[in-house]
């Protein structure tokens, strides 16, 4: 599939780590961070460079929506 738009995903990184999201740890291609403040985690696919914007814009709704929920 092809996508016009893209992220990079070290970007979208500093953006949840901004956000106070921590890496608590890796597993294959998926990098798991948590915020400081809870419980709830975030899932970031690294399949290469860039992500799609269209996922990235769908993991940064979830990090909002799960930081606002505690």
């Amino acid at each position: 599939m092809l996508y016009v738009f893209a992220m990079k995903v070290k970007d979208l990184v500093k953006k949840l780590e901004q956000q106070g999201w921590k890496l608590i740890r890796v597993k294959g291609s998926h990098h798991i961070f948590v915020h400081k403040k809870g419980i709830r985690s975030v899932v970031v696919p690294i399949h290469g460079k860039e992500i799609p914007d269209v996922f990235a814009k769908a993991i940064l709704g979830q990090a909002e929506k799960a930081w606002l929920e505690e």
